[in-house]
């Protein structure tokens, strides 16, 4: 008979959550409360332009509109 191994020279399988068969969403797992959906038309030069931000500032398009409206609120009244 042989014997069990060492503490040591286990897996830490049992130290992760019990998932009972289902897969693991990662979306799950960083909820932002965003639910509502947008969809506009843009021009071709104006997507491409929020695109190279969002991929330059490693950021979702979504983030790069936030971050927009933020700065546009922050403006004065004209």
């Amino acid at each position: 008979m042989e014997a069990p191994p060492l503490p040591e020279e286990t897996t830490q399988n049992l130290q992760t959550p019990e998932l009972l068969g289902q897969k693991l969403d990662k979306r799950s797992l960083r909820k932002t409360g965003r639910t509502e959906q947008f969809a506009t038309r843009v021009s071709k030069e104006w997507l491409e332009k929020v695109r190279k931000i969002a991929e330059k500032e490693n950021l979702k398009l979504v983030e790069v509109l936030e971050k927009m409206l933020e700065r546009y609120e922050g403006r004065e009244k004209f």
